[in-house]
């Protein structure tokens, strides 16, 4: 094939322009150094305060199981055989969570200063579940908690806080083909909207837990 040199000052015009948009990115938030590098990672258990879900966690250094970075390698989540890598993203995704009860939970976050030039600015991740679903009372469920706010006023960002929770009747959910009693979510897009926060910095978590009662499990694949 054939290019002018109006053709191909066009094109190199683009290659630069997405080389500098991807260079403003914060560092390894998409986990393409294949780590967890630039991420807190973070333990604990969930309960119950009356009729609240309660996910109680600390640091800790990344834990194979509940912290874990896959790939193209990694092959299919054995209950929901969709693939572990996120098909829409870069050469790793990371796994939050097991299929083990206890009522476990786990966490990771993310803290970086939104570009003080960006006017608009959002996030969009991708997201995979996999719930037992034991029919307990809905605060007592497996779930994925995903939240982002501003650090110096510990406010959520434009509402941004997301509790998915294992029940059948959400739309988007499957039943899992070797058992009955999963469910799961295949790779699905979400955004946070950080407009009118330039130059602030912010706080993205995402979490995983078990079902308050110590039976069930959940965890969920994010990129």
């Amino acid at each position: 094939m054939k290019y002018n040199i109006f053709t191909l000052l066009i094109l190199l015009f683009i290659a630069k322009n997405v080389k500098s948009q991807n260079s403003n990115c914060p560092s390894n938030i998409d986990f393409e150094n294949g780590n967890l590098s630039s991420w807190q990672c973070f333990i604990g258990t969930t309960t119950t305060s009356g009729t609240s879900n309660l996910i109680n966690l600390t640091p800790s250094a990344p834990i194979m199981g509940r912290h874990e970075i896959v790939d193209a390698s990694s092959g299919n989540d054995a209950l929901g055989n969709f693939p572990k890598l996120c098909p829409y993203g870069g050469q790793y995704s990371v796994k939050l969570g097991n299929n083990l009860s206890g009522a476990q939970a786990e966490g990771i976050s993310y803290t970086f200063q939104i570009p003080a030039s960006a006017d608009t600015f959002s996030l969009t991740y991708y997201y995979a579940v996999v719930f037992q679903d034991p029919n307990h009372i809905s605060y007592q469920q497996p779930r994925f908690f995903v939240t982002a706010y501003d650090v110096l006023t510990g406010n959520l960002i434009n509402c941004a806080s997301y509790n998915y929770v294992s029940n059948g009747s959400i739309p988007g959910f499957a039943i899992s083909p070797v058992n009955s009693l999963v469910l799961y979510k295949d790779w699905t897009p979400a955004s946070i909207d950080f407009t009118g926060l330039a130059g602030r910095m912010v706080r993205l978590e995402f979490k995983t837990a078990d079902c308050t009662i110590s039976g069930h499990f959940g965890y969920a694949y994010v990129d």
